[in-house]
């Protein structure tokens, strides 16, 4: 499990929620930060969506903004003594299944004491709970959401690793490698041994480097199940593979097809 579940309740704090998603996704831009779950398609199962979105996260935020409690239907009853409703079932979900749940209290919100909570709900009251305020104190009290999760869960803060920037230096240093490599075949068949020294310590550090760490990337990804940008974390080998063709063609061969030079024999008289 690698992933934050965010519940809230749209009438409540949708403008609070925006920014803290935005403000974790910022900071965990590669595990996933689900939220908007219950704006589903009609006719889906929406226990099972839960369940397998709460399969995939380490932590459920539950957002509670002034109204959270006290939200009724249209007829009147509270929302959150419908068994069916959205909130209730991601929190219930996530109790039943043991994943840890932090409370952001939104908009000057009390945390809800336990006899207001449904019966299956109460040990919501005895979470981790946070005071998210805004403007000038947001970045502050998201800091301190955020430096509290990672203590928490330090497994977390493993996955957060700028993989696209690593794979992008482990493709340069895996072209340089190449390169070093083809030049010093080139110099060797051409016995001109003036950079061999250098493509040799160039090579050597270069290749084994770069093709390590596109290698941990890739399987980093993978873990994370990032397919698009494992997908795309392939092409920078792709490209390297297809210079090491170009270079190849541009030194190798060209060397290797010279033809000898005539041997010269004294004619004797």
């Amino acid at each position: 499990m690698n992933g934050l579940f965010i519940s809230y309740r749209r009438q409540d704090s949708a403008d609070a929620c925006a920014s803290i998603y935005s403000q974790l996704d910022s900071q965990f831009r590669w595990i996933h930060v689900f939220k908007d779950i219950d704006n589903i398609p009609p006719g889906s199962n929406f226990v099972k969506v839960i369940q397998d979105a709460l399969q995939q996260c380490a932590v459920l935020l539950a957002i509670i903004g002034p109204e959270w409690l006290t939200i009724t239907t249209p007829n009147g009853r509270r929302r959150l003594d419908d068994p069916a409703d959205f909130v209730r079932l991601e929190i219930e979900t996530a109790l039943n299944r043991g994943i840890p749940i932090v409370t952001l209290l939104v908009h000057g919100a009390r945390m809800p004491d336990a006899r207001q909570l449904p019966s299956t709900l109460a040990p919501l009251a005895q979470c981790p709970t946070f005071s998210v305020r805004a403007d000038t104190y947001f970045q502050g009290d998201m800091d301190q959401v955020i430096q509290a999760i990672l203590r928490w869960w330090p497994a977390l803060g493993r996955w957060h690793a700028p993989y696209p920037q690593i794979a992008a230096l482990s493709s340069l240093a895996f072209v340089l490698g190449v390169s070093s490599l083809l030049s010093t075949a080139g110099a060797l068949s051409s016995h001109d041994p003036s950079f061999l020294p250098l493509s040799i310590i160039l090579s050597t550090i270069a290749l084994p480097l770069g093709t390590g760490c596109q290698l941990y990337a890739l399987f980093r990804l993978g873990q994370l199940r990032q397919w698009g940008w494992f997908i795309s974390m392939c092409f920078p080998g792709a490209i390297s593979l297809g210079l090491m063709g170009v270079l190849f063609g541009l030194t190798g061969p060209r060397n290797s097809r010279r033809k000898p030079e005539p041997a010269y024999t004294k004619l004797s008289n």
